[in-house]
């Protein structure tokens, strides 16, 4: 188990177990011997047992093997713990942090916190691992040496983890029928939303409509207007008639009604 995938700084820790309980991978670690780092760390994670930690792992797969962002079957090669604001994610589900400038600075800073040497990571980069280790011990962090155990270690992870990554399992199992009842509402909403859009498209149609006659109508009001003199189809052409005009043209009106119009007598 390494810190912060630092592979210069060497394992923190041993894993001795590992097991699937239902989505998730459970792992357990613990304390190498004769290893100051490896106590550093353990130490420091007990004293400040309210940090939040994370996990992140190294592997390889095939590319038949992911699918939408999931693996069927991964080659494990490494897990590594760091701070659960530097991990991929709070659910480790997506890719791997890069490094960078600012991160190495953060990681530095949480291994000058660890190790109490404030160039921990300066003597680790410029003289090496044992070079890391010496300072340690001259600081006083004492290498513990653990004494082999009868206890099954599967056994006993069995029986602290199984309970809790079950409760887990039955939380994403919760979910998952939360998650499948939003799905049917949200496929009833889009039901309702596939109707009103039906409806808004036959509007929309009859607005086309009307406004492709409402053109026509703009273009016809439009055409020049013409005295009735002037377009073929409204002359008339009758010689009675004419005549007729012609013979009232030429009437003679009575003085005496002015503005009346009055034949005189006899015409």
């Amino acid at each position: 188990m390494l810190f912060w995938h630092w592979e210069q700084l060497g394992p923190v820790g041993e894993l001795v177990w590992s097991d699937m309980q239902g989505p998730f991978m459970v792992e357990v670690a613990r304390e190498l011997s004769g290893n100051p780092l490896s106590t550093a760390f353990f130490d420091y994670r007990e004293a400040n047992a309210k940090e939040l930690w994370g996990a992140s792992h190294k592997f390889e797969y095939y590319p038949h093997d992911k699918e939408a962002g999931v693996y069927e079957h991964i080659n494990k090669l490494e897990t590594t713990v760091l701070p659960l604001d530097a991990a991929a994610n709070y659910l480790t589900f997506s890719g791997v942090l890069p490094m960078n400038e600012e991160t190495e600075k953060g990681r530095d800073e949480v291994l000058a916190k660890i190790t109490g040497l404030d160039n921990a990571a300066e003597i680790l980069r410029e003289q090496g691992p044992q070079a890391l280790a010496e300072a340690l011990t001259a600081a006083g962090i004492e290498a513990k040496s653990l004494e082999p155990s009868d206890v099954d270690v599967n056994e006993k992870a069995a029986v602290i983890f199984n309970p809790l990554m079950e409760s887990l399992v039955d939380g994403v199992a919760e979910f998952a029928e939360r998650a499948e009842a939003a799905k049917g509402e949200a496929e009833k909403s889009i039901g309702g939303i596939l109707v009103l859009t039906e409806k808004v498209e036959a509007l929309n149609a009859k607005v086309e409509a009307l406004t492709k006659e409402n053109k026509q109508l703009r273009a016809d009001l439009a055409l020049p207007v013409k005295r009735a003199s002037e377009a073929g189809e409204t002359v008339i052409d009758d010689p009675d008639a004419k005549a007729q005009i012609e013979v009232g043209l030429e009437n003679e009106f009575d003085p005496a009604y002015p503005g009346m119009e009055v034949p005189l007598q006899g015409n």
